[in-house]
């Protein structure tokens, strides 16, 4: 089967606000640009997965939103970026974690805040879906990483406990100061 798209048409394309229904069950409803989604959107993965905000010849790109609906698969989550996200399954739905801010390319790029259920959240830059560049990674009893970080890892900087105290030094990814030494 084909996909179905309602909406506003222009030069025999959609062109304005419509929405598309795809034969696997995934949906878009926002705006087009000859025939591909572009502007502000929201789609809906059919395994329970939704993004909202901004796209750009037919991709995620921009500032938007992944996040976790429904229970399609009796307690099994979803986890991943992507146009059609990488799919991976984590038993507990309650450590799926939210992202918000720069999208490109279907992964998150730019700087954007992901927090977890736990509380631990991180708040910095991305590249190609990985945390990258400057960032602060908060864990619930306060403690702080504060610096650099290379491909979802802590590059340097340094760890801080609830009252500002350095725990350790990072260099490049390696501990070079830890509390007591």
């Amino acid at each position: 089967t084909q996909v179905k798209y309602e909406g506003e048409i222009v030069n025999g394309v959609p062109n304005g606000q419509g929405t598309s229904t795809f034969p696997n069950g995934d949906n878009y409803v926002g705006e087009f640009k000859d025939g591909e989604m572009d502007g502000q959107g929201t789609y809906t993965f059919h395994v329970g997965v939704k993004y909202v905000g901004e796209w750009k010849n037919g991709k995620q790109n921009g500032k938007g939103t992944y996040t976790l609906i429904g229970d399609n698969h009796k307690g099994e989550t979803l986890y991943g970026w992507g146009e059609y996200p990488e799919i991976v399954w984590i038993p507990d739905k309650g450590t799926l974690p939210k992202y918000e801010g720069d999208v490109e390319n279907g992964k998150p790029n730019g700087v954007g805040i992901l927090i977890f259920p736990s509380g631990e959240k991180y708040v910095g830059e991305w590249k190609n879906g990985e945390r990258h560049g400057q960032g602060t990674f908060t864990h619930p009893n306060g403690y702080k990483y504060i610096g650099d970080w290379n491909k979802g890892y802590f590059g340097t900087g340094t760890w801080y406990d609830i009252k500002g105290n350095i725990l350790k030094k990072y260099v490049n990814g390696k501990v070079t100061y830890t509390v007591g030494e």
